[in-house]
């Protein structure tokens, strides 16, 4: 007789703790909680596009370029989205020759300054590095203190050989991003 609530009690409290321990862990992973939020509102591009950039910070460039994908279905006007899907596609091995076409098809006066840095990388990795520079310089004449895309312009000189520029744009970065190691080494 007593020995069943006892029984009972603790299979719950066994079930309650494991079903606790095992949602901590799911909601350790951002990927996971932007996955049940894009599961429960799956027309919203905010909850794609969040696990897309989860996704991809974990590592997971096939599942983000999808995320992103779906993100840009609901909002096609999403440029930035749009990009950040093209980046993710490209480290999956799409060649880059399938993304080229698609860069002259952004109309830059609508990119926000970070989507601008972000396109400019994209347009450098798959080798369209007048277009990087094109971006990077937009961003800047728009906001000359955006630290990002002095050093990604700093690295675009740098690599075309361009060494006051570089230096220059280096010292910039250094000045807008001073924590960040990429632009002191950079600039030494």
């Amino acid at each position: 007789g007593e020995r069943l609530p006892k029984i009972a009690l603790a299979l719950l409290a066994l079930s309650y703790a494991s079903h606790s321990f095992l949602q901590n862990v799911r909601y350790g992973n951002p990927a996971l909680i932007w996955e049940d939020v894009a599961v429960e509102y799956p027309r919203s591009d905010l909850a794609w596009g969040n696990l897309g950039m989860a996704l991809a910070a974990a590592g997971e460039p096939g599942r983000a370029a999808v995320a992103f994908g779906m993100a840009t279905r609901i909002d096609p006007s999403n440029l930035g989205l749009t990009i950040l899907a093209f980046q993710n596609l490209l480290r999956t091995g799409v060649p880059a020759e399938t993304i080229r076409p698609w860069l002259a098809r952004f109309p830059l006066e609508r990119l926000s300054i970070p989507d601008l840095v972000n396109l400019g990388s994209l347009a450098r990795e798959v080798g369209e590095t007048r277009l990087a520079r094109d971006c990077y310089l937009l961003a800047l004449s728009q906001s000359g203190n955006y630290g990002p895309a002095h050093l990604r312009l700093a690295e675009l000189f740098e690599s075309a050989g361009e060494t006051e520029k570089a230096r220059r744009a280096f010292a910039n970065a250094v000045r807008f991003l001073p924590q960040s190691r990429e632009a002191r080494d950079g600039l030494d």
